[in-house]
């Protein structure tokens, strides 16, 4: 039985156990595999080389994203190509695992975590709300540094509120003074772990969360999860949730030592 990461969606296949090159990272209708054609392919299922993926039920609205581990993208959108829809997309990664690091290779193939804390993304509100980014943040004493997380936010003042993603304490809140790339944080201490995070300015409504890992080890995981997330920098606009699925799961491996190269 699958266990899903996020949304339910992200099913438990490791991709060592397989042949698998890609995932399907974004999905609406009913896309099956041949030659059994047996279950509708979800959000996160590995997909194997040589494998030929065809849509089974209705057109109208119906669209799959897969994304490879080279970084390249195959889609089938039935909204904008319907005719494209008719064909079949057949899986042909010709690359070699070999040309990818061995941090990398081990951040993919473990993408699925069944028994791992899961967030709970909330979408802004209003295009002046301060929205955080996935990021490794670095304990400094008993604070993170917030910079990584704030590449897309202006500078200002704001609440940071953190919320433990395995359910063990409360949520920390901070004052976070942002002047880039200076980030100062005052506030209750924050021990290391998953956090979802959630920038606010005093008057204004909380923006998107984000995933964060909070760590000592940070200029070392800062550096796996650069090169992981350097595999969705072609990916395009329509694969943006699919992205921070994708990077949430990455920090997820990180928390738990998989990807850290030791």
């Amino acid at each position: 039985m699958r266990r899903l990461l996020l949304f339910g969606l992200l099913a438990s296949v490791h991709a060592q156990e397989t042949n698998a090159v890609a995932y399907v990272f974004d999905v609406s209708g009913q896309w099956r595999t041949a030659p059994q054609f047996a279950t509708d392919l979800v959000r996160g299922q590995a997909v194997n080389n040589g494998e030929v993926i065809e849509l089974r039920g209705d057109v109208e609205s119906a669209f799959i994203y897969i994304g490879f581990i080279d970084g390249s993208v195959e889609n089938r959108d039935c909204r904008t190509l319907p005719k494209e829809c008719s064909q079949p997309l057949k899986i042909a990664f010709l690359g070699s695992s070999r040309s990818i690091s061995e941090r990398l290779r081990d951040i993919w193939n473990r993408l699925t975590l069944p028994d791992s804390p899961t967030p709970v993304f909330t979408m802004s509100r209003g295009a002046a709300t301060p929205d955080a980014t996935e990021a490794v943040l670095n304990l400094r004493g008993a604070r993170p540094d917030f910079a990584p997380a704030l590449a897309s936010v202006a500078q200002g003042d704001y609440i940071a509120e953190l919320r433990p993603l395995d359910g063990a304490g409360s949520t920390a809140r901070l004052d976070l003074h942002w002047t880039p790339p200076q980030a100062i944080a005052r506030g209750g201490a924050v021990k290391a772990g998953l956090y979802e995070l959630q920038l606010r300015e005093k008057s204004s409504v909380p923006g998107q969360t984000a995933m964060v890992l909070v760590t000592r080890s940070g200029v070392r995981l800062q550096a796996d999860f650069a090169e992981a997330a350097a595999v969705t920098k072609n990916w395009p606009e329509a694969m943006t949730g699919a992205r921070r699925v994708y990077l949430a799961a990455v920090l997820k491996q990180l928390a738990a030592g998989k990807g850290s190269g030791r």
